[in-house]
């Protein structure tokens, strides 16, 4: 996927996000400083993403931070990967259960 310029409402998100896990901010606070939605603000780190600026939620309930180092960033992969594999399986659960359903 080609890289995309980030727009200047994305970047004043990013821009509020902290640099480290230990300083991550949860989107609700993320939102209320930014004067957006949460929909927006989840909108826009997605697009983030696609502009090639690393925004990372480890799922744990602390929220966004951007990495601080190689080991942040490394972490936030391993994190995606187990969960797309957990994605994966549920996936293909559903797939089979679904063929119970056919008509």
């Amino acid at each position: 996927m080609r890289k995309r310029k980030p727009t200047a409402e994305e970047l004043r998100v990013y821009n509020l996000i902290p640099v480290g896990r230990k300083n991550a901010i949860k989107r609700s606070d993320l939102k209320d400083l930014a004067g957006l939605s949460d929909r927006k603000v989840r909108e826009y780190i997605e697009n983030l993403a696609y502009s090639h600026l690393v925004v990372c939620n480890m799922g744990d309930g602390k929220g966004y931070f951007k990495p601080a180092d190689s080991n942040e960033v490394e972490a936030y992969v391993k994190f995606l990967n187990a969960y797309k594999c957990t994605l994966q399986r549920r996936l293909y659960r559903l797939c089979a259960a679904a063929k119970d359903y056919a008509i």
